[in-house]
């Protein structure tokens, strides 16, 4: 638990080595944590991969605070009893419970920690932000933002945007930054945030009811799975 500005206060869970940025054996996706508060009307900002974070006012107060620490000493009860997943979050059990059926919380948990180790998801984002992999800015973003508006778009799976040129701004939180902005090319420097958009398609679907936050890129469902979509310019 960390406190990093005086409005905002961050819960952080295990998963992460936070001194050499290794993943560790066992983990708690902080997306189980954060659904967990959503079910009892605490609510999150934003959640990434081990962290959650609030965001403070003037009009939280002690008791308040006093809840928020008091729901995340029961999830760890919950977490050390190793409770059903039906009784840990049982809104989000009920709306998918032929895929949760018979879980624990520690079963999910770990399942969700391997799968993001699997994919390497931490590798792929700072992929992301390295100058190699840095796009072709084919077009102007204000050339790209005019084509949007203008309906000279296409939408386009994901996993069929190579050599097409972005019209949105498009990001998952983590991190919260745009990973490709108007006008970039979809090309091959491009690789790794492709595959990072794919890794949450994926994720969606394994995991459903423990989606992460998307911008520019839409979910839409077919043939019962979700994929992800996004607009770029018609060439």
């Amino acid at each position: 638990m960390a406190s990093t500005f005086p409005t905002k206060f961050m819960l952080t869970t295990a998963g992460i080595d936070r001194a050499t940025g290794n993943y560790q054996k066992s983990g708690l996706p902080a997306t189980i944590l954060a659904n967990y508060l959503r079910e009892i009307n605490v609510i999150p900002e934003k959640n990434d991969l081990t962290s959650i974070l609030f965001l403070m006012t003037p009009a939280v107060g002690e008791g308040k605070m006093a809840m928020l620490l008091s729901a995340r000493e029961r999830f760890r009860e919950h977490y050390e009893a190793d409770s059903p997943l039906s009784v840990v979050v049982p809104g989000l059990y009920a709306r998918n419970e032929a895929r949760y059926r018979g879980y624990t919380l520690k079963q999910l948990a770990q399942e969700m920690k391997d799968f993001f180790v699997e994919k390497d998801v931490k590798e792929l984002q700072r992929l992301c932000f390295r100058y190699d992999s840095f796009p072709e800015q084919a077009m102007s973003a204000r050339d790209a933002n005019e084509a949007l508006i203008g309906d000279d778009v296409d939408f386009v799976p994901m996993d069929q945007v190579k050599g097409r040129i972005a019209a949105t701004l498009a990001l998952i939180y983590p991190p919260g930054i745009g990973i490709i902005v108007p006008g970039e090319r979809y090309d091959d420097r491009e690789h790794p945030m492709i595959d990072y958009f794919l890794t949450f398609e994926d994720s969606c679907n394994r995991f459903p009811g423990f989606s992460y936050e998307v911008q520019g890129v839409y979910q839409v469902r077919e043939e019962g799975k979700i994929r992800f979509y996004t607009y770029v310019v018609k060439e």
